[in-house]
C-alpha cells in the first residue's frame, strides 16, 4: 500500500499535482546489461529539481561512482541521474509511479543511458535501478521494486512471481555474473528460466522488512478521490482519435468495456461516461484539464516497448488540487481534476503475443489504469501487499500488481467492488476473509498478524505459531508451542487503530500485520531491551457518521430555500450601494442539495447555495455572479444553529464552509 491507507493513490503538497502509475512487461537482467552502456555501483551524494523536457518535472540525484562494471571509457568521479517525476518551477509536482526515489547515503547499482544534455537516464525507468541492502540472513544482496508499477507476464504461461524480476541477488555473485557479461565471459543461466546462481535466499519478513523500507522515499501527501460522484454527477472521459495501433477497433471498444466495468457495481456511486474522440493528446508534462486515453505515447515521453526484451506499456497519472480536501471515513481526499492514461509505443506486439489474445488484454489493462485513476493502489503482489499466491480472492482483483492476461477482459473481482465500496459508497463495509489458521491470528475481524522468527545463536528461522485469546489480543510461540514468545494487541481507539506487542524473547523477529479490509500492512521487529513496543496511530479506523436525519423543519416561501430535505433554510438579504436599494433574494431549487436566488431580475442569477452532508460534518457551498453586499442566513431547523456569511461590495467570489454544521 505504499504506506497509504485504502488502497489509494498517492498525491503530493502542492496546488496542482499530478500522480501516475505504470503497466510493465519485466525485463531480463540479461537485456538490461546488454543495453546499458553503463553499469555502476554508485552513492547517493545530493537531490536537486530538475527542468522537465516538454514540461515534465524531473529530479537530478548526484551520485558518486563506487564501482563502474560496464563502460570502461567512462572515468568521472561522479555523474548526474534523471528521474521523470519530481517539483517544477511553478511549483507543481509530479509522482510517476514506477520511477523510483532514493535519499543521499543510498547505495545503489544503475543501469544507465547517456543523455544530450550529460546527465543519465536510468534503462527502462524503475527496471533499471537497484538497492545494495544488507540482510541478516544472506548478507549484502541487491533488490529492485518498481515503486507502485504493474506487471504484465513476460511470456504466455508465465507467472510474473516465479520469475526472477523482484527476487533479491546475492550482492557478489550477481556483480560477477554482471562484469563478466560485459567482459563478454561465459556466464551462468539468467534468471529468465530461474535457475541463476546468483539469487539469494532471505526470509519473507525480513524481505518485506526491507521493502518497506525504501518505499517511504514516496512523496507523501493527501489520498485522491473525485468528488463529483457524491452530488449524482459524472466524470466523463475520451478517446484519442488516432486509436491504438496495431488492434483492429483502435481500442475504444475495450475503453469504454473498461468503463463500463466500474460502472457497472451496483453499490458505488462511481458513473464514468464516454464522451467520443477527441483530436488533442494527453501528456503528463502538459495537462489539458480532459479525462482521456491517449495511443501511442505521442509526446515520447516513455522508451519506446521492446517486443524482444519488454519494457513499459501503459501509464496513469491524476491532477489534482490539494486546496480542495473533503473528509470521508476518518480519510482526508484531495479533489482530482482530471485523468489520463497514455499507451506506450510499439505494444502492439505484446497485445498479439497470441491470436485474437489484443482486445482483452488492452481491456483488463484499461479496466486496471481506471482503477488507479478512480483512487485505488494495488490489491497485492507488490512490496506494500500480502503476495497474491495467499489470497486467491485477492489474485481475482483486477487491481493485483500484475494484469490478468488470461482472456477476461473487462472484469471486477469481489475485492474491487469492496474498494470502491470503501472510496464511493457511505454503505457499511465488511471486513475481509481474515480467518485464525496455525501462523495467523486474526485481530479486530480486519487484522492478519504474522510472525518470521530467527535464532542468531544457532542460525534456525521459521513462522510462528498463532495461539489465539480474544478478540484483539494472541500470542505467538517459535519452536516449542508450551514457550510463549510474543504477545500481539490491536485496539480500536475510534479514531485509530493501536497496535501493541510485549517480548518474552531476545530472538530476531518480524511481526507483520496486513490490514485486509485496506491491504496496508505494518512490520515491527524487536526493540532495544527487548521489551516491544506501540504503534498509536498503525491503522485507520473505517467508522462512517451516520447521516443526520432530515427533521423537515423548513418551510420554502418566496424568500426561503429548503436543502437537505427540509433540514435547513437558506435566505439572503442584498443591497445596491449604487442606486440606494436593497431586498431579500429570490430562490429557486435545483435539487435537495443546491438552488439559487436572484436579486431583482429572475433572469439574473446571482447565487447558488449548496449543502453537503459528508456524514461526519455538513459543508456549505457559496458560489456568486455578483458584486453587490449580500447576507447569507443558513439555519439549521434541527438544532435552531445559524451560520451567516458576508460579502462587501466589489468582492466577486464564493466560499467554502467545510464544517458548517
Amino acid at each position: 500500500m505504499k504506506t497509504v491507507s485504502c488502497r489509494l493513490l498517492l498525491c503530493a503538497l502542492s496546488a496542482a499535482v499530478p500522480a501516475a502509475a505504470s503497466t510493465y512487461v519485466p525485463v531480463s537482467d540479461a537485456a538490461l546489461a546488454d543495453r546499458a552502456a553503463l553499469i555502476a555501483e554508485v552513492t547517493v551524494t545530493a537531490v536537486e529539481p530538475l527542468d522537465g523536457a516538454g514540461g515534465l518535472p524531473a529530479t537530478g540525484y548526484r551520485v558518486r561512482v563506487e564501482r563502474p562494471i560496464k563502460g570502461d571509457s567512462f572515468r568521472e568521479a561522479s555523474l548526474t541521474v534523471r528521474v521523470p517525476g519530481g517539483v517544477a518551477a511553478d511549483g507543481t509536482l509530479a509522482v510517476v509511479w514506477g520511477a523510483p526515489r532514493f535519499a543521499p547515503g543510498e547505495r545503489l547499482l544503475l543501469f544507465l543511458t547517456p543523455r544530450a544534455d550529460g546527465a543519465w537516464d536510468l534503462l527502462h525507468l524503475g527496471l533499471g535501478a537497484f538497492r545494495v541492502l544488507a540482510t541478516r540472513s544472506a548478507g549484502p544482496i541487491v533488490l529492485r521494486d518498481p515503486a507502485g508499477a504493474t506487471a504484465l507476464p513476460a511470456r504466455e504461461g508465465s507467472h510474473p512471481e516465479t520469475l526472477a524480476g523482484e527476487r533479491p541477488r546475492d550482492h557478489a555473485r550477481f556483480l560477477a555474473w554482471l562484469a563478466a557479461r560485459a567482459a563478454g565471459r561465459p556466464t551462468p543461466a539468467t534468471p529468465a528460466n530461474d535457475r541463476a546462481d546468483y539469487l539469494a535466499a532471505v526470509p519473507p519478513g525480513e524481505l518485506r522488512a526491507l521493502r518497506e523500507r525504501f518505499t517511504l522515499f514516496q512523496y507523501g501527501g493527501h489520498n485522491l478521490r473525485w468528488f463529483e460522484f457524491d452530488d449524482g454527477g459524472a466524470v466523463p472521459f475520451l478517446a484519442q482519435a488516432a486509436g491504438q495501433p496495431g488492434l483492429s477497433g483502435g481500442g475504444f471498444a475495450e475503453f469504454q468495456a473498461a468503463l463500463a466495468a466500474w460502472n457497472d457495481d451496483p453499490d458505488s456511486t462511481v458513473r464514468l461516461t464516454y464522451d467520443g474522440t477527441t483530436s488533442t493528446q494527453g501528456s503528463l508534462g502538459s495537462p489539458n484539464g480532459l479525462n482521456q486515453l491517449t495511443f501511442d505515447d505521442p509526446s515520447h515521453e516513455l522508451t519506446p516497448f521492446d517486443c524482444a526484451n519488454g519494457g513499459f506499456l501503459a501509464y496513469t497519472f491524476a491532477y489534482a488540487d490539494t486546496t480542495a480536501t473533503g473528509t470521508f471515513r476518518h480519510l482526508t481526499f484531495t479533489r482530482i481534476l482530471s485523468s489520463h492514461i497514455v499507451t506506450n509505443r510499439n505494444i502492439a506486439c505484446y497485445l498479439n503475443f497470441r491470436p485474437s489474445a489484443g482486445p482483452s488484454i488492452l481491456a483488463n489493462l484499461l479496466t486496471h489504469e481506471l482503477g488507479h485513476s478512480l483512487g485505488l493502489n494495488h490489491a497485492c503482489g507488490d512490496a506494500g501487499s500480502p503476495p497474491c499466491a495467499d489470497d486467491p480472492v485477492l489474485d481475482d482483483a483486477v487491481m493485483r500488481s500484475y494484469i490478468h492476461a488470461d482472456g477476461r477482459g473487462a472484469q471486477l473481482g469481489s475485492d474491487d467492488r469492496t474498494a470502491l465500496r470503501l472510496l464511493y459508497s457511505t454503505a457499511a463495509v465488511p471486513a475481509e476473509r481474515c480467518a485464525t489458521d496455525a501462523h495467523t491470528l486474526c485481530l479486530g475481524g480486519r487484522f492478519a498478524v504474522r510472525v518470521d522468527w530467527r535464532n542468531q545463536y544457532d542460525g534456525t528461522s521459521g513462522q510462528g505459531r498463532a495461539i489465539p485469546n480474544s478478540a484483539q489480543t494472541g500470542f505467538f510461540s517459535f519452536g516449542d508451542p508450551g514457550n510463549v514468545e510474543l504477545m500481539v494487541k490491536v485496539l480500536d481507539l475510534g479514531d485509530a487503530n493501536k497496535v501493541f506487542y510485549g517480548e518474552l524473547t531476545d530472538l530476531g523477529f518480524t511481526i507483520v500485520i496486513r490490514d485486509t479490509l485496506l491491504h496496508e500492512v505494518r512490520s515491527y521487529s524487536n526493540t532495544q531491551g527487548n521489551c516491544g513496543g506501540i504503534d498509536p496511530s498503525a491503522f485507520a479506523p473505517l467508522v462512517v457518521a451516520p447521516k443526520r436525519a432530515s427533521l423537515g423543519g423548513c418551510r420554502p416561501d418566496r424568500n426561503t430555500l429548503c436543502l437537505l430535505n427540509g433540514r435547513f433554510a437558506v435566505t439572503v438579504d442584498w443591497a445596491n450601494p449604487g442606486n440606494g436599494t436593497s431586498g431579500k433574494g429570490v430562490p429557486a431549487s435545483l435539487s435537495a442539495l443546491s438552488g439559487t436566488f436572484y436579486f431583482t431580475d429572475p433572469g439574473n442569477i446571482e447565487l447558488i447555495a449548496k449543502l453537503i452532508d459528508f456524514g461526519d460534518r455538513i459543508a456549505f457551498f457559496y458560489g456568486a455572479l455578483s458584486d453587490l453586499p449580500y447576507t447569507i442566513h443558513v439555519l439549521d431547523t434541527a438544532s435552531g444553529v445559524e451560520k451567516v456569511y458576508r460579502s462587501t461590495a466589489g468582492r466577486l467570489c464564493g466560499g467554502l464552509d467545510n464544517h458548517a454544521f
